[in-house]
């Protein structure tokens, strides 16, 4: 059953970012206004995710009343665009999708891919300094065992 009887022209919104999840009705058709300065009584629905991706919260205005939908992930995590600041439109059938629209997102997520494989380059390179440093075992204070091993300043040490 769809709870949602709409007709083709309504939209489905993915707020980017993450949201309160502590917010209401009133809260998150607020940042509909003011932040994806859309009007959340328009009758598309607005979807916001929590900080830890596993909630999802839906805002409708059906032309009656307000409707707020939620669900939870018992395991894994919702994926959602990687942008800032806005809302994106979320496509149920992807094959009639402008070309353009489709080359933004396939950009956004290229941004996202190359960020994180140069992150994991850097982490790759000290941690082979890492390992040659320690490869002979002559040095009297082997740089893994400090960092695997070092306890936060914010911590005391056990005797």
């Amino acid at each position: 059953m769809n709870p949602f009887p709409m007709g083709t022209g309504v939209k489905v919104w993915l707020s980017t970012g993450h949201t309160d999840m502590r917010c209401g009705f009133p809260s998150l058709a607020l940042r509909v206004q003011e932040v994806l300065k859309h009007d959340p009584l328009s009758g598309h629905l607005f979807v916001f995710r929590g900080r830890r991706s596993d909630i999802l919260k839906i805002i409708w205005h059906d032309g009656l009343g307000a409707c707020l939908f939620t669900g939870r992930l018992e395991k894994g995590r919702f994926i959602w665009p990687n942008v800032e600041g806005g809302a994106v439109p979320a496509h149920a059938d992807q094959r009639d999708r402008p070309c353009a629209e489709a080359r933004d997102v396939a950009t956004v997520h290229l941004a996202d891919v190359q960020a994180k494989i140069a992150d994991l380059k850097r982490m790759e390179r000290v941690l082979k300094n890492m390992i040659a440093q320690c490869a002979d075992g002559t040095l009297s204070e082997c740089p893994l065992i400090e960092t695997l091993f070092r306890v936060p300043d914010n911590v005391s040490r056990i005797a």
